[in-house]
């Protein structure tokens, strides 16, 4: 549940229960219609309608879900030091799910990375919805949201805006420290889901 981001949900075993039966084929069944996303994703993962009791050994109830636990945990665990990591990992995470510029206002964090990465004031966000989307588009295409290259260059600019507005030192931020790739000071993201996928024993 946490690794889909709905441990607060972990009490409603009915609900769960449901939305595991009734899968995500049918329009009418529940994770469908569900205005959360992530239940729709769960219920997806753990196609106990579509695989039956195969669904517990795909890899989206076994890899995948591995995977999304050790990035939440890895912000929350980053965020308690630095909110600008927790914001970029993040980002990082949801940066593909994210189709229409109405997807990031709707998303507290990503409109803050957003809002951040190109100097928008936070306070544009009380202006009319219409107004918010149409400036947004001025400083961001949501199609380059599926672009990783682009998605890594908004990530750096991020977080020189953020260590920026932070007085932060002159050393490598923390931020880049984990998707530099060649940095000693912190591994990428992509490296620690490759740690991730290691079978115990080295195999």
């Amino acid at each position: 549940m946490k690794a889909y981001g709905l441990e607060d949900m972990a009490y409603g075993k009915a609900l769960i229960k449901k939305l595991l039966k009734e899968g995500v084929t049918s329009p009418q069944s529940m994770a469908n219609k569900m205005s959360n996303p992530l239940y729709k994703e769960f219920a997806k993962a753990f196609d106990f309608a579509g695989k039956g009791a195969a669904a517990t050994s795909a890899a989206s109830a076994t890899t995948g879900a591995v995977q999304r636990y050790i990035q939440q945990t890895l912000e929350q665990q980053e965020g308690k030091d630095n909110q600008g990591v927790q914001l970029a990992l993040y980002f990082k995470r949801k940066a593909s799910s994210v189709t229409t510029t109405m997807g990031i206002l709707a998303d507290k964090a990503l409109l803050k990375f957003v809002q951040t990465t190109f100097g928008i004031p936070e306070a544009a966000s009380r202006a009319d919805l219409d107004f918010q989307v149409r400036n947004l588009e001025k400083f961001l295409n949501v199609k380059d949201l599926q672009d990783p290259k682009k998605v890594d260059k908004l990530i750096q600019r991020f977080n020189a805006m953020w260590d920026m507005n932070n007085a932060t030192s002159a050393t490598m931020s923390p931020v880049l420290s984990l998707f530099n790739q060649s940095t000693e000071q912190g591994m990428s993201i992509d490296l620690m889901m490759s740690i991730a996928k290691l079978r115990l024993g080295g195999s």
